[in-house]
């Protein structure tokens, strides 16, 4: 995978137009192979103190309608005792061949803590329970074969952690992992946390380390 990545803008890196529609049809489901499944940067942590080892989860619920596709996800970092960030997203592909991407909190998140080994658990949720508005949406451009790089749109990502107005996040995948670049910034344009130096490089677990209990 690529160590580092530059944010172009989604106009400028959207090759998807060019697709017949049959394909067009294909690019979610190519997307969501590449980003579903355990994931974690140890090996990145390892190299470089500056960078914990994140532990990503995501998972497809909700299957059955092809023109908006949803996840779980839950993020933790190696030894917490809970995760980090819980929520369920929406994916649906615009006319110009663009994801976007809706994300929201779920009502109760403690309550489904560990639902990506068994989505059945979130039985009691559905689609209709999620139209308001999402927090920070997102656009991803394909910029090659299993390839998609995409971000929040400008400042309308708000945040308020370590004084910050809003967040901003960029990320790649490709077909063995992907980058995630998380930061925020005050509103002069000043970044108050997240790395300075680059992304979240994170790789596929094997079947095995992902049957390793996490810390609830």
């Amino acid at each position: 995978m690529n160590q580092h990545f530059q944010w172009r803008g989604v106009a400028a890196l959207l090759i998807a137009t060019s697709l017949s529609p049959g394909a067009l049809a294909d690019v979610l489901s190519e997307y969501l192979s590449l980003v579903t499944g355990s994931f974690d940067s140890s090996a990145q942590a390892a190299a470089d103190k500056r960078y914990d080892n994140a532990i990503w989860h995501t998972v497809e619920i909700w299957q059955g309608d092809p023109a908006a596709r949803w996840t779980y996800s839950e993020n933790w970092l190696e030894g917490s005792s809970k995760p980090y960030r819980q929520r369920i997203s929406q994916y649906t592909l615009e006319a110009d061949g663009s994801i976007l991407v809706r994300s929201y909190p779920l009502p109760t998140p403690e309550q489904f803590v560990g639902a990506w080994r068994n989505v059945d658990r979130l039985a009691e949720l559905s689609p209709a329970g999620f139209s308001a508005d999402a927090l920070c949406p997102a656009r991803l451009a394909r910029t090659g074969q299993k390839r998609f790089e995409g971000g929040t749109i400008g400042q309308t990502c708000r945040n308020s952690y370590r004084g910050a107005s809003y967040l901003v996040s960029r990320s790649l995948a490709e077909e063995n992992g992907f980058s995630n670049w998380d930061r925020g910034f005050t509103a002069a344009g000043e970044q108050v946390w997240g790395p300075v130096t680059g992304p979240y490089r994170f790789v596929r677990r094997n079947a095995e380390s992902c049957q390793t209990p996490v810390l609830m």
